[in-house]
């Protein structure tokens, strides 16, 4: 699109990556309270399980490829949101996602 000028590209995070983050946070959650219950190693239990806390704070879930834009004037509005969603906004800098625009995955 004229106007639109793409800062970053941020990559998509599949349903597959999302898995992979949840079965870390739980192994995390069961090996802390492994140390903790089974050898009494207070400090490394709850190592493990702040560490759990962090992953799982650091809001991962799937989405579509993402960017980070900035937008001239000369770029309608209308015409602008009819094609991205917008995540974001951080001064004149914009975090969109494109719109499925009527596809259907069924």
């Amino acid at each position: 699109m004229d106007g639109v000028t793409i800062l970053q590209t941020i990559p998509a995070v599949t349903n597959k990556e999302y898995i992979i983050v949840i079965i870390t946070v739980l192994f995390l959650i069961v090996l802390g309270g492994v140390l903790l219950l089974k050898f009494d190693a207070l400090l490394a239990g709850v190592v493990f399980m702040a560490l759990a806390l962090i992953v799982s704070a650091q809001g991962v879930h799937p989405h579509p490829k993402r960017y980070k834009i900035t937008v001239d004037n000369t770029v309608s509005y209308n015409e602008f949101t009819a094609k991205y969603n917008i995540i974001e906004t951080d001064g004149k800098i914009i975090t969109v996602e494109e719109k499925d625009n009527g596809k259907n995955s069924d």
